[in-house]
């Protein structure tokens, strides 16, 4: 049964499972908060840079803003990332004003951060154009976690030409969506052949990973690049401003919450709840469960994405394995044929003079996570092949 998405989120907040969360389950899992959120804060950084060589104090609004988890985003960016304690914006550099439909979230954002006088929130919607056309304009119009995947092509082509209108010729907007072609979901996806003349990809999407098998659903719209393009295109020819697509990025290949139900894939495994146990504290972790068989769709049309998963999977999978048998007894493993391999065994090797307790839990998995992520970022496309699939724009 397909729902208001505000009564889902309504339930979600009452039964906590949405609210709060630790490094294994819930909202803020590791995955989450390692992996996810500096995945976004990758993606993102070149336009903050950018803003930043002509200001030192920017304004944000977080569309659909939940929590108001776009401000944390924003602002843990750091200057360096071999340092621990620099960060992009300075301290005070960000104003930002958060709306979302939710009137429960807003509630609970009001409450979070309600000793932040840089900070406002409101409850409004995105569904039917801007809604605060008399605010000052801003450099960053940011959406977040699928943010604009609650909007249908005619309701983001208005939302973007909006925008573009409302900025000030120099600022930037966030898009993120869920990806057309996510592993998750790969029952949905389809052929060309099979889809009429503009008509859009759709899930009925459900929040089950949070452990509510009966949890109704909504709809959210799925994209991929070329649909994206062509709905920029689109804004473009109803706005003063141009609006120039300045890159994509595909975040969560593999581990995003719906790799845990099975819900639009009978082939998927349980690979989130694996990576989180990476991150986890004096948890060692199966590693053999984190090996992943990749099933090809058929169809000529997925050739081309067959090929990447294929690919991704086998240095996931070499990666995991190699590691595997580094920490096996008696190891005999060959010579590494990675970049990441040679860095798992030099943190391996490293094991007999780190003095930490529990060095694989501790040291050594962690670690192995991280690799994994930075594969992430190195072999992705940009085409919407992930869970969040998001756009940098640029307005002028």
């Amino acid at each position: 049964m397909v729902v208001d998405v505000k009564d889902v989120y309504d339930d979600a907040i009452r039964s906590g499972r949405y609210t709060h969360g630790n490094g294994m389950i819930g909202k803020y899992d590791n995955v989450r908060v390692l992996w996810e959120d500096e995945i976004t804060r990758f993606a993102v950084k070149p336009c903050i840079q950018r803003l930043l060589r002509e200001k030192d104090k920017v304004r944000v609004l977080d569309m659909g803003c939940g929590y108001g988890d776009g401000y944390e985003l924003l602002k843990g960016i750091r200057e360096n990332e071999s340092t621990n304690y620099e960060y992009l914006i300075p301290e005070g550099g960000i104003e930002c004003k958060g709306f979302d439909i939710n009137e429960s979230f807003i509630t609970e954002a009001r409450g979070r951060y309600k000793e932040h006088t840089n900070m406002s929130f409101e409850v409004a919607s995105f569904s039917n154009g801007f809604p605060f056309k008399d605010d000052d304009p801003y450099d960053i119009y940011f959406t977040s976690y699928g943010a604009m995947s609650h909007n249908g092509n005619e309701e983001s082509v208005r939302l973007l030409a909006d925008v573009a209108e409302h900025s000030n010729g120099k600022s930037v907007v966030i898009c993120d969506w869920l990806g057309r072609y996510s592993y998750e979901w790969q029952s949905l996806w389809q052929d060309r052949e099979d889809l009429n003349p503009g008509e859009e990809d759709w899930v009925d999407y459900r929040i089950s990973y949070f452990g509510d098998t009966d949890v109704e659903s909504f709809p959210m719209r799925m994209m991929s690049k070329e649909e994206v393009e062509a709905v920029v295109k689109r804004a473009n020819e109803i706005s003063s401003r141009r609006i120039r697509i300045g890159g994509f990025i595909d975040r969560s290949i593999l581990v995003g919450r719906h790799m845990e139900t099975g819900d639009y894939n009978r082939y998927c495994v349980p690979i989130r709840r694996m990576v989180n146990s990476l991150f986890e504290r004096n948890v060692v972790t199966d590693l053999e469960q984190l090996l992943i068989d990749y099933h090809k769709k058929e169809g000529a049309d997925f050739n081309r994405l067959n090929r990447f998963f294929e690919e991704f999977c086998m240095r996931w999978n070499s990666v995991i394995s190699y590691t595997h048998e580094l920490l096996s007894p008696d190891s005999r493993v060959a010579s590494p044929c990675s970049e990441a391999e040679e860095k798992i065994e030099e943190i391996v090797d490293s094991e007999a003079w780190v003095e930490t307790s529990n060095p694989r839990a501790n040291l050594i998995e962690p670690q192995l996570g991280y690799l994994l992520r930075e594969l992430e970022v190195d072999l992705q496309e940009g085409v919407g092949a992930a869970h969040g699939f998001i756009a940098m724009l640029d307005v002028s």
